[in-house]
């Protein structure tokens, strides 16, 4: 099967349990005001070679479980699947699909599911860096803070923006959670899980770690920061986390590593330098490390970046 509809519990099999009309009627009405706004500016193109991800449908099981208990308690799992469905690279997938292939694993339903779980995740770190960074827009529409705090305006509640941040924070907290349930459920053997969750946690440790010091403005290396904030956990955590549901080997693990590690740091490197986040001694210590690379990389790469 493709990456379609792979949001953790679509095929989780429930009793069908009797659920009022005026409560299915108030989900589905729900779930349309989450798609984008029509002329919304479409994500990012995904990356190619991968069946891409998509979002499950309204009567997921797991979205289904909560509007059993309460329609109205649907919003964060609907801001998860809305910012899913909204577009974005899928590099992350890519990357895990890959480093699988590389170890050599074969195509299947299981790789599949492990490598959707890691947009899961980061669908949280967007959600999550979006409240950090008080975004209004993502992916052409509102951030999710920016929409709830709407929503909380229009039902006349006080302080809409606490409200709007607060359950942005329980949707992101919830894409972490489906992310590690469709990882642990992708039907790899424990002794595979066991070598990938290793990787999956260290990597999940050092995006806090990063996000932590960005936040306080501490003195670090851009290049540490950078590795920390995404770069660790955009390419290089996703290759080795394929890879260990492989069984790779030390030798691929080792070169994948080699591969993904200075990759993904520039990959976040390139993302503060778009965003401004990068201050002249950073330029300045990035600048310097250039000069000691290969003239195969210094010369055409440094030359294709004047603003270095």
């Amino acid at each position: 099967r493709q990456l379609d509809a792979l949001l953790p519990g679509i095929d989780g099999q429930h009793p069908p349990r009797a659920v009022g009309r005026e409560h299915q009627r108030e989900a589905e009405r729900r779930q349309r005001q989450n798609r984008p706004e029509p002329g919304a500016r479409p994500g990012r193109r995904p990356a190619r070679g991968l069946p891409q991800p998509q979002p499950d449908r309204s009567d997921s099981a797991r979205r289904q479980e909560i509007a059993w208990l309460d329609p109205r308690a649907t919003d964060p799992i609907d801001e998860v699947i809305g910012l899913f469905e909204a577009g974005g690279k899928r590099i992350r997938p890519a990357f895990c699909y890959w480093g699988f292939r590389a170890a050599g694993g074969p195509h299947g339903e299981p790789i599949l599911r492990a490598a959707a779980s890691l947009e899961l995740l980061h669908t949280m770190a967007l959600i999550h860096d979006d409240v950090m960074d008080g975004s209004a827009a993502r992916r052409g529409r509102p951030t999710v803070h920016a929409r709830q705090a709407e929503a909380a305006e229009r039902r006349g509640q006080a302080e809409p923006e606490r409200i709007g941040i607060a359950v942005a924070i329980l949707a992101g907290d919830l894409a972490s959670v489906l992310a590690d349930q469709l990882l642990l459920e992708s039907g790899f053997p424990p002794v595979r899980l066991a070598a990938a969750l290793e990787r999956y946690h260290r990597m999940r440790t050092e995006m806090a770690a990063g996000a932590h010091l960005g936040l306080i403005d501490a003195d670090a290396d851009a290049r540490l920061l950078a590795a920390l904030k995404g770069g660790s956990y955009t390419v290089e955590g996703p290759l080795q986390i394929g890879a260990a549901l492989a069984g790779a080997t030390v030798l691929v693990a080792t070169r994948l590593e080699r591969f993904g590690e200075p990759l993904g740091e520039a990959f976040q490197l390139l993302d503060d330098l778009r965003d401004g986040d990068m201050t002249p001694s950073d330029l300045a210590d990035l600048a310097n490390y250039l000069t000691t690379l290969p003239p195969i990389a210094n010369g055409p790469f440094a030359n294709s970046c004047p603003s270095l």
